[in-house]
């Protein structure tokens, strides 16, 4: 099983505004586009966005609720408030019918990021794993299914999480394995 480590990021107006999500209608995956680098030094950045935008015309507002490496997965965002992990910014290829079903997607969803071993965008196996066991227990929590776990792709056209955009067979497959956990559940649980 994972290892869930608690660092929550400091309040701020670029990487945790401390506003409450209106409702978890669905988790969306990212990818840090850092290969390597580990899920406390992601989770180091968002927190530092404050000191790094005084520097910047054009101030950067990010953030995950959790970030995933091979290790651990750190909490960044507390589950019930809002992180800016969908960003439009520069998009001009938006999914309408997504932002009509979500209105402002980070008021709505619980958002991933997952550290990968190459530019590609490949997973290691342990971080494979992690990402697989979260979201399988996020969506059992917040009671949804694989209709309801996206990629920042589907919103925005941006090309993340890079491996399943480019890989859409394991995408597919990701989202199978888990629904057939979510269906194991729910059929042991009306036994």
């Amino acid at each position: 099983m994972y290892n869930l480590k608690r660092d929550y990021i400091d309040k701020n107006k670029y990487s945790r505004p401390g506003k409450l999500l209106i409702e978890v209608r669905g988790i969306v995956i990212h990818w840090t586009a850092n290969p390597k680098v580990s899920a406390q030094k992601n989770r180091n950045y968002f927190n530092n966005l404050p000191v790094l935008n005084k520097r910047k015309s054009k101030p950067v507002f990010a953030s995950a609720h959790e970030i995933i490496d091979s290790e651990e997965i750190v909490k960044a965002i507390p589950l019930n408030e809002v992180a800016y992990h969908i960003s439009f910014n520069g998009t001009k290829n938006y999914n309408k019918k997504l932002l009509k079903k979500f209105i402002v997607p980070n008021y709505y969803t619980i958002g991933l990021e997952v550290v990968p071993e190459n530019k590609l965008g490949k997973m290691s196996f342990e971080t494979y794993h992690n990402l697989i066991f979260r979201t399988f227990d996020l969506l059992k929590y917040f009671e949804l299914s694989t209709n309801d776990l996206y990629l920042h792709n589907d919103f925005t056209g941006k090309k993340c999480h890079k491996w399943f955009v480019d890989n859409p067979e394991d995408w597919k497959k990701f989202k199978n394995k888990i629904q057939r956990w979510l269906d194991e559940k729910n059929s042991s649980k009306r036994n």
